[in-house]
C-alpha cells in the first residue's frame, strides 16, 4: 500500500514538474497576471539635515577670524545639545526688537517666524571640541546690544525665551576675533575702546610696549616689533567723554601661554586718564576671551549689573547639575 501511495504521489507532482524546471533553465520571468511579488522599492536618499542650527565641529579655527560672536557656556558633555539650544535663542532675538514671549507664542512658531531673519544673519552655532564651551558666529547684528537684550529678558521677564534656558549658562559677545596674540588683540581692541571712552590715551603698539616693558620678564622680540610698529602710528587724542569707572577681565581656555597680565596692562594703557579702574562695580567691562589660537574682545557698558553675562544668574536659577548617564547623547 506504501508504494502505491508513493507512486501516485510522484504522478500527481510530476505534472508541474516539467515547467518549473524549464522555467529554472530558462530563467523566464513569470507573466504580468501571475501572482508573483513585486520587485522591492529602491530606498529613497535621506535629505540631508540643514545645518542652520547644527552645532558642528569645526578643526580650522581660523575660519573664525574676522567674524562677530558670541562664546557660551553650557554643562560638560553637553555642548551639542547646548549648540541647539543657542541656535534657538539667537534666532528668536535677531532682527527682533521686543521678542514673543512663551506665553503668548511657542518656540517652534517663533522659529518659523524667523528663519528668513536668520538665515539672512548668518547665524551659525559650532561645537569646538572643548568641555563646557561652544561658539556662535552672527553676521550684521550687533552681539553686544544682543547679548545684552537677552540678560535683560532673563532677568526682567520670567516668561522669556532667555529666562528659559536650560543648557546656555553664560555669554559672553566678541566684537572682534583675531588671533590669540598681544598685538592684534590691542589692535582690534582700540576702536572699540576709543567708541566707547571718546578716544586713547596712546596708540596701540606703544601701550604694548609700555606693558612690555613693565612686565618681570621681558619678551624682546615681541618688544622689538611692538617699538618698530609705534613709530608709523599717527598721534590719537584723549578726548574729554564723561567720567566712567572700568575694568579689564581677561578669560584663557586652553591657552596657558597667552600673557594675561601683560594685555591687561596694555588695554588699560589705551583708556583715556579721566577714566578710573573699578574691579567691583565697573560702569564699562573690557571682556576678553581667549580660546586655543583665537582671541574675541569686545567692550561692553554695564556688563558686570547683568551678572557678568550669566542667563542663569540673571533669571534667579539655582546651578544646573546635569546627570551625565541619564544624558548620552
Amino acid at each position: 500500500m506504501a508504494s502505491l501511495f508513493g507512486k501516485l504521489k510522484r504522478a500527481l507532482s510530476g505534472d508541474d514538474a516539467p515547467e518549473t524546471e524549464m522555467v529554472a533553465l530558462t530563467g523566464a520571468a513569470p507573466a504580468a497576471g501571475d501572482d508573483a511579488p513585486a520587485p522591492p522599492a529602491k530606498k529613497q536618499k535621506k535629505e540631508p539635515k540643514k545645518q542652520g542650527c547644527q552645532g558642528r565641529r569645526l578643526g580650522d579655527l581660523r575660519r573664525l577670524r574676522g567674524r562677530a560672536a558670541i562664546l557660551f557656556t553650557c554643562p560638560t558633555r553637553m555642548e551639542r545639545k547646548a549648540c541647539h539650544e543657542a541656535w534657538e535663542l539667537l534666532t528668536n532675538y535677531v532682527g527682533d526688537a521686543e521678542p514673543t514671549s512663551s506665553s503668548h507664542q511657542s518656540l517652534a512658531a517663533s522659529l518659523q517666524d524667523e528663519a528668513a531673519a536668520s538665515k539672512a544673519s548668518g547665524i551659525s552655532t559650532y561645537d569646538l571640541g572643548s568641555s563646557g564651551v561652544g561658539w556662535a558666529t552672527l553676521d550684521g547684528p550687533d552681539v553686544v546690544d544682543l547679548a545684552t537684550r537677552m540678560l535683560r529678558d532673563a532677568r526682567d521677564d520670567p516668561a522669556s525665551l532667555a529666562a528659559g534656558a536650560r543648557l546656555v549658562i553664560r555669554l559672553a559677545p566678541m566684537q572682534h576675533v583675531c588671533f590669540a596674540s598681544l598685538q592684534d588683540l590691542v589692535e582690534g581692541a582700540a576702536p572699540l575702546i576709543r567708541k566707547v571712552f571718546g578716544g586713547l590715551r596712546t596708540t596701540p603698539f606703544k601701550a604694548c610696549v609700555e606693558a612690555l616693558e613693565a612686565a618681570p620678564k621681558k619678551d624682546e622680540a615681541a618688544l622689538k616689533e611692538s617699538r618698530e610698529k609705534s613709530a608709523a602710528e599717527a598721534p590719537c587724542a584723549a578726548g574729554d567723554a564723561p567720567r566712567v569707572t572700568y575694568a579689564v577681565r581677561i578669560q584663557r581656555r586652553s591657552a596657558a601661554g597667552f600673557p594675561k597680565d601683560i594685555a591687561i596692562g596694555a588695554l588699560a594703557a589705551l583708556v583715556p586718564p579721566q577714566h578710573a579702574v573699578n574691579l567691583k562695580t565697573p560702569d564699562v567691562t573690557i571682556l576678553v576671551e581667549v580660546f586655543k589660537s583665537l582671541c574675541g574682545v569686545a567692550v561692553v557698558p554695564g556688563y558686570q549689573s547683568l551678572c557678568d553675562g550669566n542667563l542663569h544668574r540673571a533669571a534667579g536659577k539655582q546651578p544646573l547639575h546635569v546627570e551625565l548617564n541619564k544624558n548620552k547623547e
